[in-house]
């Protein structure tokens, strides 16, 4: 495994048939430098597309991964994050790879970050990354056998060099009362005893153009998340009112 993610992935190209990827294309992001497309659709793979001729397509490659893919993000610079959920527990990791000149895709390690992330963004400049770990219940939630993880926002720090020792933190919601945030319209409804730490679960993450401020929706609970970037700290979190 330690020999593999120091491979370098070499292209094999081939037109994209309608049958092409399984679970379909969920999630993308685009090279405008390299017209490449990378696309992760839910599986344990990230698929490399070229768009030079938007008309016709070609597979790259289909890049293994070690856990179920559920978003993917890349910089100018060409390093590409993928958010992914490995095992029965939804441990979450961050996998990179990096573009090189030729067309090729590099490994460059993998970091964890929080429970199930669903969703993750890069500043403008690319020197943090925002990851929404949603912490979803099991399919025993409500009974003895029930778990729900802790929801959290990592933020990464890039190491530019080696992105697998970039620096993350994790921010949960402990710090909010139940009482605090249902006064604000925020939906809390778990089972008995439920707290804001296990019950939001971060889903959607947006950055402002000046890499200052994210914006994470809450989803099951009907809110959004203001975070600071620089100072790595939820500012607060408000409902999105009737939806």
């Amino acid at each position: 495994m330690v020999a593999s993610l120091k491979a370098r992935v070499k292209p094999t190209i081939r037109p994209i048939s309608s049958l092409e990827l399984e679970n379909g294309a969920e999630i993308t992001a685009f090279s405008q430098r390299q017209k490449l497309a990378f696309v992760v659709s839910g599986g344990e793979s990230l698929d490399v597309i070229r768009f030079r001729n938007f008309k016709n397509p070609r597979l790259l490659n289909s890049l293994p991964l070690q856990g179920s893919a559920n978003s993917v993000a890349i910089t100018k610079a060409g390093l590409i994050a993928v958010a992914t959920a490995e095992g029965q527990n939804n441990r979450g990791l961050i996998e990179f790879f990096q573009i090189r000149d030729d067309q090729s895709i590099k490994r460059k390690g993998k970091l964890r970050v929080g429970n199930l992330p669903d969703s993750i963004a890069f500043t403008p400049d690319g020197s943090k990354l925002v990851v929404a770990n949603e912490g979803e219940p099991n399919q025993f939630y409500g009974t003895d056998d029930g778990k729900d993880p802790a929801g959290s926002i990592s933020i990464v720090r890039i190491d530019d060099r080696k992105p697998d020792r970039s620096r993350v933190t994790d921010l949960g919601f402990s710090g909010f009362s139940t009482r605090e945030l249902r006064n604000k319209g925020v939906r809390i409804s778990g089972v008995k005893g439920t707290t804001p730490a296990t019950d939001i679960e971060p889903e959607y993450v947006t950055v402002t153009p000046d890499g200052k401020t994210a914006f994470v929706t809450l989803q099951e609970n009907n809110a959004i998340a203001e975070v600071n970037l620089r100072s790595r700290k939820i500012k607060r979190v408000f409902s999105a009112g009737l939806q």
